[in-house]
């Protein structure tokens, strides 16, 4: 049995992480900064974390979680209607979600995206699927797996750590929604539905552009999201006013 004097101590632990927790919500709703305590997915994280350390008197559970969420949370700025996008695309069933993260070399300023050629390319003509260079690329039949161009995220979480995080000097990356009809969580594709997903541009096997949601840009973990429409419509509208000169 665990002796009393250590069960107390450790529920006065979890009692103290609790109210660091609710502080943390409190303090979030004052700000216009997507809050992981807030989400969806973040009470249910601390509910499960809650009912174990309570259920085995050990606080690390608990205090686990609450360093996790606060760390992201802490690290750069997402605003709430794009937190709260996120978690609705990841929370319907009828999509899986992933991210693609544009090469640094063509990375574009993340105060200007509406002149940026690559994202524009690519929100037209598609996401071409080249691979990782030491992957081995393709498949037997020519074909390359999308999880080699692009991260699946099957939770919250994941979608914060890639919005926030730079990655081989890359600041950004589009999100795409897959018919979850077309690929597993893993973004393997299912049995014959490659043409339903990709076809050929300019050469390469790329995903069609309707499956792109938008683009996210960071600069040291301040997130800004443009849809695709709105990329395509600045960029073509700067040409325009340009050419008119």
């Amino acid at each position: 049995m665990i002796p009393f004097t250590k069960k107390a101590k450790n529920l006065e632990k979890i009692r103290s992480i609790m109210e660091k927790i609710k502080k943390e919500q409190a303090d979030s709703q004052k700000t216009k900064n997507f809050s992981l305590f807030n989400s969806k997915y973040g009470k249910e994280m601390i509910d499960s974390s809650l009912e174990r350390s309570m259920k085995d008197y050990d606080s690390n559970s608990l205090e686990t979680s609450y360093q996790l969420l606060h760390s992201w949370d802490a690290k750069g700025f997402m605003s709430e209607d794009l937190g709260n996008y996120l978690e609705s695309l990841i929370d319907d069933e009828k999509y899986q979600i992933g991210i693609h993260r544009v090469s640094k070399v063509v990375c574009p300023d993340p105060h200007d995206i509406h002149q940026n050629d690559t994202l524009y390319s690519i929100c037209s003509k598609g996401l071409y699927l080249t691979g990782h260079s030491s992957s081995g690329g393709y498949l037997s039949n020519g074909k390359n797996p999308l999880y080699l161009n692009i991260s699946p995220i099957n939770n919250l979480l994941h979608a914060v750590e890639f919005a926030k995080s730079s990655y081989k000097g890359s600041t950004g990356g589009f999100i795409i929604a897959l018919p979850s009809e077309y690929v597993d969580k893993e973004l393997n594709i299912k049995n014959r539905h490659e043409n339903d997903l990709c076809g050929y541009v300019d050469g390469e096997w790329a995903l069609d552009p309707k499956y792109i949601v938008g683009y996210i840009s960071q600069d040291e973990g301040v997130c800004n999201f443009f849809t695709r429409a709105e990329i395509m419509y600045e960029y073509e509208k700067n040409k325009e006013n340009h050419s008119t000169k």
